[in-house]
């Protein structure tokens, strides 16, 4: 019993190395954007200040319709890479200042981590091109 608590105490350990590993990271990253977006963060900021931190999809749709057209958002994918369902020709990448822009003042906003945040774009981004497709 004792040596399966100890096992356990090792692993919380590791996990929580792991995780502030995974924040630094994500801080990192805020920190590198917001230099190179100053004001643009921060009035993207100001337009969800009214928002909950717990809204986490109300301020990323929020601000990405405040930032990209409708165009970008149904013809482009985050990263520009070719998938196994892109065909021959992938979809061109969104802007990438635009993007660091908004992906900042969702992890300021809302405290997420930059793995979350990529989930949920890409998922809001698949769910706006269903919504076009269907109409």
């Amino acid at each position: 019993m004792e040596r399966k608590y100890k096992d356990l105490e090792r692993e919380v350990g590791r996990m929580k190395k792991k995780m502030e590993s995974n924040m630094d990271q994500a801080s990192l990253t805020v920190t590198m954007s917001s230099e190179t977006q100053g004001l643009h963060v921060d009035e993207l900021l100001n337009a969800v200040s009214h928002l909950s931190t717990s809204d986490l999809a109300v301020v990323l749709k929020t601000l990405v319709f405040k930032v990209f057209k409708m165009e970008e958002i149904l013809s482009c994918t985050r990263t520009g890479k070719k998938t196994a369902n892109s065909g021959e020709t992938p979809r061109p990448a969104l802007d990438k200042a635009k993007f660091e822009a908004v992906q900042t003042a969702v992890m300021r906003k809302c405290l997420i981590s930059i793995e979350v945040f990529r989930k949920k774009f890409d998922n809001l981004l698949k769910m706006e091109r269903r919504k076009k497709t269907s109409q």
